[in-house]
């Protein structure tokens, strides 16, 4: 896990797009876009991934994703 400072200022789009890319699926979106649920199939863990999309948010969802999925903070690096 990289280092708060380290993490890139990507946009929620962006990084939604990734994780799609990477195998996780979208399972809802909340309402005006506000929230999106993306689940990793193999396990059936899910993330919710807040409008309000930050350094801190990003690096919380990297623990989640790791710890849900095989996936990598380089893996979802190299794909961003």
């Amino acid at each position: 896990m990289p280092p708060l400072s380290s993490l890139p200022s990507i946009s929620r789009e962006r990084f939604i797009n990734t994780l799609i890319r990477l195998g996780w699926i979208i399972k809802k979106r909340g309402g005006k876009g506000s929230h999106c649920k993306l689940e990793w199939p193999p396990t059936s863990k899910a993330i919710t991934v807040k409008k309000n999309f930050d350094k801190d948010t990003l690096s919380y969802l990297i623990k989640e994703i790791e710890k849900y999925s095989s996936l990598t903070w380089e893996q979802i690096e190299k794909e961003l």
